[in-house]
């Protein structure tokens, strides 16, 4: 069973609305599905945020990670826009990377997460993230088929 396991409190502002919109979704105890999402609820918080789709294997095992919407703050602190993107494809951003086990676990336990990683980019002005890593189900599936991330940059 699905259940807050982040305490609000350790969450940065810039994503507090969005793990609030996600956590609001959950109902009786189920991983909120795709279509219950509203980035249109969310407003500027969206600018802070990233939208995986998980890629599983036919023995129903992660395979990969590809990114499906990138929030404009986020966007702008990239080198290049990754929209359709593998993860793995990304240099020091596949299996065995920081960024990969978070989503990683997110996406096997189907459970929430925060985490800490190194601001790697070639554009600078920022030396941590903090991410909200939040699972969302396929319409009328139960595994998780989108992670949503919302970022703070420090």
């Amino acid at each position: 069973m699905l259940k807050e396991v982040i305490d609000r409190g350790n969450l940065p502002d810039r994503i507090l609305p969005i793990y609030d919109h996600w956590t609001g979704l959950i109902r009786n105890g189920q991983l909120p599905e795709i279509g219950d999402f509203s980035a249109r609820a969310l407003k500027q918080a969206m600018a802070h945020s990233v939208l995986t789709e998980v890629v599983h294997g036919e023995d129903d095992s992660v395979q990969d990670f590809v990114f499906r919407l990138i929030g404009s703050f986020i966007a702008e602190r990239m080198p290049q826009v990754y929209v359709g993107e593998h993860l793995s494809s990304l240099p020091g951003k596949g299996p065995g990377s920081q960024i990969w086990s978070a989503y990683e676990a997110t996406a096997t336990s189907g459970l929430p997460r925060l985490v800490t990683l190194p601001y790697v980019s070639s554009i600078g002005g920022h030396s941590r993230s903090d991410e909200v890593f939040l699972p969302l189900a396929k319409t009328g599936e139960a595994r998780v088929g989108y992670i949503l991330v919302g970022i703070s940059l420090d």
